[in-house]
Order: C-alpha cells, then sequence, then structure tokens
C-alpha cells in the first residue's frame, strides 16, 4: 500500500467516525455510547492520520488533535448536558470544515512520510 493510499483509507475512516459523532449529536437524544464510540475512533484515526504526514503538517494538526482529545476525555466521563453538548457539536463542526480544507488527502499528498510495512 502506498503512502497515498494509506492516507486516504484512514482519511476516510477518519470522515465516516467524525460524521457517525455529529449524527449523534444531532439525535434528539443522544446516545452516550454512540457518542463515545464515534469520538474515541475519530479521535484515534486523526492520531493515525499525524503519523502519516511529515512533521510540518503534523504540527499543524497537533491542537486540533489536543481540541479533539479534550472533547474525548469529556464525552469518555458523560457528563455532558445539553448546553454543553451543543457547544461541542459547533466545535467539532468548525473542526471537520478545517480538517478537511487543509488535510484533505489531494493537499497533503507532497507532504506523507515514505512507505512502511502495514
Amino acid at each position: 500500500m502506498t503512502p497515498l493510499d494509506r492516507y486516504r483509507k484512514h482519511y476516510l475512516i477518519f470522515q465516516y467516525w467524525d460524521g457517525e459523532l455529529l449524527e449523534a449529536f444531532q439525535s434528539h437524544l443522544p446516545n452516550p455510547k454512540r457518542l463515545k464510540r464515534a469520538s474515541s475512533e475519530s479521535l484515534g484515526e486523526l492520531q493515525v492520520l499525524q503519523g502519516l504526514v511529515t512533521d510540518d503538517v503534523a504540527v499543524r494538526l497537533s491542537p486540533l488533535i489536543e481540541e479533539r482529545a479534550r472533547i474525548d476525555e469529556e464525552l469518555q466521563q458523560g457528563a455532558t448536558g445539553f448546553s454543553r453538548a451543543s457547544a461541542l457539536q459547533r466545535v467539532i463542526e468548525a473542526q471537520s470544515r478545517r480538517i478537511h480544507r487543509e488535510f484533505f488527502w489531494r493537499d497533503v499528498e507532497d507532504h506523507l512520510k515514505n512507505a512502511r510495512a502495514d
């Protein structure tokens, strides 16, 4: 698998889990288990993406991952009220747009680390 294929694969998996997370927030009564799972999976895929890019791109991705990790920690604790959930949803939506705008696979294809065994 080429570095670009690997990045695209994990980017698509991230998009899936990020979409699941946003969808879970938008439901009338958010399912806490669904929120927790989607949050941890999307964070994990972001961390994988960070490991696949060169250091200059990884540094730009770092603040997003740190913020997502704080959100994930809050969701894992499960004490998120309605107003806080709305605020978290807005933050995640903004992050999603930024990730798509700055870290889409076509935008980083020249900044991928060399191939490694899968």
